[in-house]
């Protein structure tokens, strides 16, 4: 099983059909789908967004949404789908000779 993190601004905010689409794609095959979020986000938000009540929405805050979902207790294999991919995860800044 694939644990598939979405982002909302940005992310799914940009097409929310297609979204929505994939994601009952995605659980259609058994996998799980959530939403980790930088912020709370307003219900009628949501609602306009046709983000669905049975989705898990996850406040990531000042933490990485990787360290976040590792708080919740998923663990594994994680795939990102964010607009903001250095929000997802704690990483150094290469520079110089490598």
């Amino acid at each position: 099983m694939i644990t598939f993190s979405l982002d909302i601004d940005g992310t799914w905010s940009e097409d929310p059909k297609c979204f929505l689409s994939t994601l009952n794609l995605w659980r259609s095959f058994g996998h799980e789908v959530v939403i980790v979020t930088g912020r709370e986000q307003p219900y009628d938000k949501l609602e306009r967004l046709h983000i669905p009540c049975s989705v898990k929405i996850i406040v990531s805050g000042g933490k990485s949404k990787r360290q976040a979902l590792t708080d919740h207790g998923y663990t594994g294999n994680i795939v990102f789908v964010d607009d903001q991919p250095g929000l997802c995860e704690d990483s150094k800044i290469l520079g110089g000779d490598l």
